[in-house]
C-alpha cells in the first residue's frame, strides 16, 4: 500500500475524512464544495504553487486550517507559507503520525473557533 493509501487508512481509523488531489486550482473548488476543517498543502503543486493557492484558499474561507507540507526543510518557506495562512508547515519526510497529530490539533482548533 502507497503513503496516501496508508494515511487514508488512519484517516480512517481516527474519523478523518481525507480527499486527494494532484493540482491546486482542483483542491480549491474541492475546498469550496466540501468546506473542510483541515486543507493539507503541498508546497510544490503544478500550474498553481501551495503558496499562492494558500492565499486564496484563506481569502474565501478564513476559518479553513492550513497545514504546508513540503519535501524541504527551508525554513524561508516555512515563513512563506505561515505568511499566506498556513497554521502549520511540516516535511514530507517527518513521521506519518506528526502529520496526523499535526491534523488532529488543527481540525479540534477549528471546532473551538466555529462553536
Amino acid at each position: 500500500m502507497d503513503a496516501t493509501g496508508l494515511l487514508g487508512k488512519r484517516f480512517y481509523l481516527q474519523a478523518f475524512t481525507a480527499r486527494l488531489s494532484f493540482f491546486t486550482l482542483q483542491a480549491l473548488e474541492m475546498a469550496r464544495l466540501l468546506h473542510p476543517d483541515v486543507v493539507v498543502m503541498d508546497v510544490s503543486m503544478p500550474r498553481l504553487d501551495g503558496v499562492e493557492a494558500t492565499r486564496r484558499l484563506k481569502a474565501e474561507m478564513l476559518s479553513v486550517q492550513v497545514i504546508g507540507l513540503s519535501m524541504h526543510s527551508d525554513s524561508d518557506m516555512a515563513k512563506t507559507m505561515c505568511d499566506a495562512g498556513a497554521v502549520a508547515y511540516l516535511n514530507k519526510v517527518g513521521p506519518a503520525e506528526i502529520l496526523v497529530e499535526t491534523i488532529r490539533s488543527c481540525r479540534n482548533r477549528g471546532s473551538d473557533r466555529a462553536a
